[in-house]
């Protein structure tokens, strides 16, 4: 999976990824937005919510910063780049 590589944990676009909302506020618009992507397989643990979209395997985690902020992880890998960066940028605009 060279994508993998190349895609690698991606935060928000630019430095950022914070986000001024609970952890808790963050997992659930997570959860609501990959279903609304196609997720498919979803797996919800302590680790972050897995699952798949297309042919790409998709996990974004929320980590909490402070009571009231987080930081938004998505990784997304697959065979084809192109698809990779395309699903990845989807989810991260729609949790935003």
């Amino acid at each position: 999976m060279a994508a993998l590589l190349r895609s690698g944990w991606q935060a928000s676009r630019g430095m950022g990824g914070n986000l001024q909302r609970f952890t808790q506020a963050c997992e659930i618009q997570s959860s609501y937005a990959l279903q609304v992507l196609g997720l498919e397989n979803q797996v919800e643990n302590e680790y972050g919510i897995y699952g798949n979209v297309k042919s790409n395997r998709v996990v974004v985690k929320c980590i909490e910063i402070s009571p009231n902020q987080s930081k938004l992880m998505v990784a997304v890998a697959g065979y084809d780049r192109d698809s990779v960066e395309l699903v990845r940028n989807k989810i991260i605009d729609s949790i935003q």
